[in-house]
């Protein structure tokens, strides 16, 4: 069975709710698995600590038990994984997570859910493949890459950077409109850092006059207040599915590198933070962020915690050409102001140089490109045959 565990905290009550057995990401690879056990999607990690809840699942499940927090969507963290291990021990568990952190790890699973955003080009490969090898020869239109839906802090402080450095001209820029975003978002990403909530609160749009940007179609003229993109039909506008890949190549064609930053960074995350218990890495994730540049075959800086790419090279993915040669350096900071500000100043330099020679800086990347895309495919694939032997 797949079920979705819900509970009532309070009155300690919990139950398992069906879940369509079409809608589950790993429909195709578990069948078998599923004549003798069961999928459980928490709706959070809560249930861990409740022992009522514990009990519940012993009762009710058979011994083969996948935990899938990729379908929950709820980024499973380092502590949270040895709570489970210890919690079931008389169970053979499986936990699927899109935290990067818990790669490698006894019964650990990583899957990111918006892979399928790439499943177009991945059945495309030769054709985009090609296309790569082709526009080697010619300068591309723009040096970087910056696009994002969410103006949180880390991000508005790149864009600042940017912006007075006079460097937004050398990128293909898109960024939605900060002085409308919900207050309750500002919130909850800041609100350890109270200055952070301050100054992003004092921002108006027009202290950056971005251009539209041909990642999508805004749903203004100016900004967007909402995180939905329109894309044209031909008869009419309709909002983008993010989850089957509805997003522009052309960007990926027209640029060097893309730089953005993770799902958390400035210690919004896990029960640990909440307790203002310092522990880095709990939450790193790799999103469709991180899997856009790498299947598009463009470099990426990746502003997140501390062994992002050390992590990543441990699935086979290369980090050796000339971009990113500053980057050992950067991976080993945790979160921090000074980790943005060294970010920047790497993305600076390549933003500074002389065209010709980012391109060929770029050119000679390509056996690593190309690697790295089939070694991300691999790896996942790789997973998945794991997870249901």
């Amino acid at each position: 069975m797949i079920n979705h565990l819900k509970g009532d905290i309070e009155n300690q009550k919990f139950l398992f709710t069906e879940c369509e057995q079409d809608n589950w990401h790993f429909i195709n690879h578990q069948r078998d698995f599923l004549e003798n056990g069961d999928v459980i999607i928490p709706e959070g990690a809560d249930f861990l600590y409740i022992d009522t809840c514990i009990d519940f699942i012993n009762q009710h499940t058979h011994k083969n038990i996948v935990f899938d927090f990729v379908s929950s969507d709820y980024p499973l963290s380092v502590t949270h994984y040895e709570l489970l291990k210890s919690k079931f021990k008389s169970k053979n568990i499986r936990i699927v997570t899109p935290n990067i952190y818990l790669f490698g790890k006894e019964y650990c699973y990583w899957y990111d859910p918006k892979i399928r955003q790439m499943d177009y080009i991945y059945d495309n490969s030769k054709v985009f493949d090609e296309i790569l090898i082709k526009q080697q020869q010619f300068l591309r239109t723009k040096k970087y890459l910056y696009l994002t839906s969410h103006p949180r802090y880390e991000r508005v402080q790149l864009l600042d950077l940017l912006h007075k450095d006079d460097l937004i001209k050398h990128g293909s820029v898109g960024f939605p409109s900060i002085e409308g975003i919900n207050s309750s978002e500002i919130d909850m990403i800041t609100w350890k850092k109270l200055s952070h909530s301050y100054k992003i609160s004092q921002i108006k749009d027009s202290d950056y006059n971005l251009p539209l940007i041909m990642d999508f179609a805004r749903k203004t003229k100016d900004y967007s207040t909402n995180k939905k993109h329109q894309l044209w039909n031909g008869s009419k506008w309709i909002e983008s599915d993010l989850g089957t890949g509805d997003f522009n190549l052309v960007p990926y064609f027209n640029n060097y590198f893309e730089i953005y930053s993770e799902t958390y960074y400035y210690g919004f995350g896990s029960v640990e933070s909440l307790l203002n218990e310092d522990v880095n890495g709990e939450y790193l994730q790799v999103s469709e962020k991180t899997l856009k540049p790498i299947a598009n075959m463009i470099p990426f800086f990746c502003l997140t915690d501390s062994n992002f790419y050390k992590t990543l090279m441990e699935m086979g993915l290369e980090f050796n050409s000339e971009f990113y040669s500053d980057i050992p350096s950067l991976d080993i900071l945790e979160r921090s102001e000074e980790k943005v500000h060294k970010f920047y100043e790497i993305v600076k330099k390549f933003c500074e140089m002389d065209i010709t020679k980012l391109h060929e800086i770029f050119y000679n990347s390509t056996r690593e490109l190309i690697n790295n895309k089939y070694a991300l495919k691999n790896t996942l694939d790789i997973q998945l045959l794991k997870l249901f032997k």
